[in-house]
């Protein structure tokens, strides 16, 4: 399966920062992008994208259309301030889905409201783990949260 490292970034087309984007079997993209303009860290132009600690991540389904909001619930088009291990998990859970329109939706959880999903048989496997990492992420700095598939809540 391929994973964070085997992305290959190039100059954004924007001409500010870098850009890696990966067609999986079932035709769904992932593109990962860092620079200036992205929400990444640091939000600062560099000269490598190995450079970042994290960055802006968008999904789209097999027929083009951004799903970054259904697969991990309350975002627009795009997450940013994705580390490397937040990507390997989105990539793992892209690379499962069937090439048709996208059904399967996340729900945010926060703690301690996830609790009662942690000793399901299906959390360790299915549920992805999101923690601030920036100040303007959109959990507050105390708290860290789940996201759950729609089907178990």
């Amino acid at each position: 399966m391929t994973k964070f490292i085997d992305l290959i970034f190039n100059p954004n087309a924007l001409g500010n920062g870098f850009q890696a984007v990966h067609t999986f079997h079932n035709d769904y993209k992932i593109s990962v992008v860092c620079g200036a303009t992205f929400n990444c860290h640091p939000k600062m132009g560099l000269t490598s994208s190995d450079i970042y600690s994290s960055y802006e991540v968008t999904v789209v389904n097999s027929e083009g259309l951004p799903i970054t909001d259904d697969m991990f619930g309350g975002y627009s088009d795009s997450v940013g301030w994705c580390d490397r291990d937040d990507i390997n998990t989105m990539m793992e859970s892209i690379n499962k889905l069937e090439s048709h329109p996208f059904t399967y939706r996340y729900t945010l959880v926060p703690f301690p409201d996830v609790q009662e999903y942690m000793n399901e048989e299906w959390f360790d496997t299915e549920a992805v783990l999101c923690t601030p990492q920036e100040k303007n992420h959109t959990l507050s700095d105390e708290k860290s949260a789940y996201f759950i598939p729609n089907e178990y809540l």
